[in-house]
């Protein structure tokens, strides 16, 4: 299959984990009660301070909200599934990607962002993750201050839209 084809395609994403988070916020804040959020738009003020999961729409864009984890602290689990079905100018554009941001929530003052991170769309079809097949991504949290944890997800490239595809079971792993 020819991954720079300008197709629609449709993407299941999986928001696994975070590892090693570091908290950025004040000293008032001893413990993490982390959530993500993924957008194909890099709005790092789209989250909300009442997040129940789900979807939030913005500017026509869906914003994917993790629940809360208050038990993880470092080490959040989510195991947030989500599809994303893109059009094929998100591909064609060389700075396009998935955008992964996370926040602590804060009994006081709502939430602080953690850190975020980019999926470009090369990841998805530049022929590391053929149609069909899981693949496992790490990718690290960045802050101003530097490197804030890493976040862990799968992604199903499922189809190209109106192109059948075969189901596979083979992982492949990104780590950036």
């Amino acid at each position: 299959m020819d991954f720079t084809c300008n197709q629609p395609r449709i993407i299941e994403v999986t928001i696994i984990s975070a590892q090693g988070v570091k908290n950025s916020s004040s000293i008032f804040s001893d413990r993490l009660r982390t959530f993500a959020t993924a957008s194909t738009t890099p709005h790092f003020s789209w989250a909300s301070s009442n997040n129940s999961g789900g979807q939030n729409v913005h500017d026509n864009n869906k914003l994917y909200i993790t629940n809360v984890d208050y038990k993880g602290g470092v080490n959040p689990t989510w195991g947030y599934k989500f599809q994303l079905n893109l059009d094929g100018t998100f591909f064609s554009q060389r700075h396009s990607s998935i955008y992964l941001n996370l926040y602590s929530k804060n009994m006081l003052w709502g939430q602080t962002h953690i850190g975020w991170c980019a999926i470009p769309a090369a990841d998805i079809v530049g022929g590391t993750m053929p149609a069909g097949l899981v693949g496992y991504l790490s990718y690290r949290l960045w802050e101003r201050d530097g490197i804030h944890g890493v976040m862990e997800l799968l992604m199903l490239l499922k189809a190209v839209v109106g192109i059948p595809v075969a189901m596979g079971s083979e992982f492949t792993s990104i780590s950036r």
